[in-house]
């Protein structure tokens, strides 16, 4: 809890798959500063709405098609926080999904040699 965004659980992209939903992604700006942790009274009232761009379900699905599902909810996770910083930095920078896949399978790559390693 320290207004910092992490990364998106998967479960968003489970369920958007299996109801066969769209996301809506959105960004609310200053709801840390109104009401930090451990805070009963809200601050201030300098908070915002930034909505994005609806992502349907067919996207999404072309976007995971023929993955693993596990693989598909994180990818889908990971577009939608891109989608979020986007809001957040008032930028349009587009989401490489198969960079990021690159990516994910190198470090399953090395975590394996590190495994193999520690044996």
């Amino acid at each position: 809890m320290t207004g910092i965004m992490t990364d998106f659980k998967p479960v968003v992209g489970y369920l958007a798959l299996h109801a066969r939903v769209g996301i809506l992604p959105m960004y609310l700006e200053g709801t840390y500063e109104a009401m930090p942790k451990g805070t009963t009274l809200i601050k201030n009232r300098d908070v915002a709405a930034r909505i994005g761009r609806f992502l349907e379900i067919e996207e999404l699905e072309e976007m995971t098609k023929g993955m693993p599902r596990a693989e598909a909810y994180r990818l889908i996770a990971a577009r939608v926080r891109h989608e979020v910083v986007n809001l957040r930095d008032r930028t349009r920078s587009e989401f490489d999904a198969k960079q990021l896949r690159k990516l994910w399978k190198s470090e399953r790559k090395k975590e394996l040699v590190s495994e193999e390693v520690a044996v």
